[in-house]
């Protein structure tokens, strides 16, 4: 969004896709390796004050990742794949910068989660066992989260965006008294890479001292 003499305020609704490489801050003892998953969500964006503008979006991520964790018996390895999948709001800031047919962006804000699964994959007895753990965990996720990206106009009113961010967790993901493989403090590390379609709309009235505009 650009500032002009005649800045009229706009809205735009976006959709977007792309994949989620989850990580954890947790127990020095634990490896923790990124893993991949989906995320699919969709925002609308309502410019502010020139070239600040509003973003609220709604999405659905997984989150899975392969934690290592030394036995204290010996120097054997427990090796187990974690997926905790979110439905999220994150609210953003974002600054927008270049030409309508070409921008560059910054964003910065928080991201709010609600748990909708948790489970686990872990070689038992029986082989490869799962289990579910959700009640073990917080329902709820906040996180604050930093990124940037660049957008290409296809046609006038859609745009190409692509993306990153990073999010930092800023909540346990365990429940107080239960530690997730009894590691202690769990918060969420990721980083995500998408692309979609940005859709905008002018919200202004034509303006007399502008004919035409």
């Amino acid at each position: 969004m650009l500032a002009s003499s005649a800045w009229a305020q706009s809205l735009s609704l976006g959709v977007k896709a792309g994949m989620n490489l989850a990580r954890a801050s947790a127990d020095a003892a634990m490896t923790i390796a990124a893993g991949r998953g989906l995320l699919l969500g969709g925002y609308a964006e309502l410019s502010l004050v020139p070239p600040l503008v509003l973003q609220v979006g709604v999405q659905y991520a997984e989150n899975k990742m392969s934690v290592s964790v030394m036995s204290p018996l010996d120097t054997s390895a427990m090796s187990v794949t974690h997926q905790l999948n979110y439905l999220e709001i994150p609210i953003n800031l974002k600054l927008a910068i270049g030409k309508p047919t070409f921008q560059i962006f910054g964003l910065v804000g928080i991201s709010v989660g609600v748990l909708m699964k948790a489970v686990d994959l872990a070689s038992g007895s029986n082989g490869m066992e799962s289990s579910d753990y959700k009640d073990s965990l917080n329902k709820t996720a906040l996180a604050f989260q930093v990124g940037g990206g660049f957008g290409i106009q296809i046609v006038k009113h859609i745009e190409f965006i692509a993306e990153a961010r990073y999010d930092m967790g800023l909540r346990d993901v365990n429940k107080s008294g239960q530690a997730l493989l009894s590691t202690g403090a769990w918060k969420a590390r990721d980083l995500t890479i998408t692309g979609g379609l940005n859709f905008r709309f002018s919200m202004a009235p034509a303006n007399p001292m502008y004919p035409g505009r």
